[in-house]
């Protein structure tokens, strides 16, 4: 005697399969996602902290290059800090630099230039930097030419995390002498009274994930208050 086979018990069988696929997919989906931030996110966090653990190390071999230069005459600071500059408290993004810097006051422009001749050769000799063309620096306002507000800057990427960094050095007039009225504080404004605030930094400057270093309002000032 011969069996028929009866197909249509296979069809509720295959309409539950295609249903349990239906229902799993979007479950498998998300576990899939949470299992990606859970794996990926440490990983991204531990080289973006790597990459400003780096930076900082770079940044303070340089920091002891230009101290040496100085030889105790002029007072460099060095720091390390970053700011939320992120309008997403789930998602912050934080911006982080490096800042070498010294200010002090001087009456001449050829205070200015000395100055200058005794710091930017210690910087564009920096075995931090990545090979780049030599070139000089950038000015505005007359710099080195007159004792007038003005500014000189070259740019420089970091060897080993490849983050932009500039090196700044400037004049202004000193905070009690400028006058908004005759705008005596814009490029090219000699300097009143005889002596002016002179200024130079190396900073080095990215976004980054945390914050990596000392947290501060503002990264943007010239120095940042901690």
């Amino acid at each position: 005697m011969s069996k028929t086979i009866n197909t249509n018990k296979s069809v509720p069988r295959q309409i539950f399969k295609a249903l349990l696929v239906i229902l799993l997919t979007p479950v498998a989906l998300i576990l899939l996602v949470i299992l990606y931030v859970f794996i990926s996110d440490p990983i991204y966090n531990m080289i973006d902290k790597n990459k400003f653990t780096t930076l900082d190390s770079q940044s303070r071999s340089l920091y002891e290059q230009i101290k040496t230069a100085s030889n105790g005459v002029d007072d460099w600071k060095y720091m390390a800090v970053c700011s939320n500059d992120s309008q997403n408290w789930m998602m912050p993004e934080y911006n982080c630099i490096t800042s070498i810097s010294t200010e002090k006051n001087i009456s001449s422009i050829a205070e200015l230039n000395a100055l200058h001749a005794k710091y930017y050769p210690v910087v564009e000799k920096s075995d931090i930097w990545a090979k780049h063309e030599l070139a000089n620096a950038q000015s505005l306002g007359d710099f080195g030419e007159k004792f007038n507000v003005s500014l000189a800057y070259n740019d420089y990427k970091e060897l080993k995390t490849n983050t932009e960094c500039t090196y700044q050095i400037q004049l202004s007039q000193i905070e009690k002498n400028i006058n908004y009225q005759t705008d005596n504080h814009s490029f090219g404004s000699a300097i009143t009274a005889g002596e002016g605030d002179f200024f130079i930094s190396i900073r080095c400057d990215a976004t980054a994930l945390d914050k990596w270093y000392d947290l501060v309002d503002a990264t943007s000032t010239v120095i940042p208050e901690i």
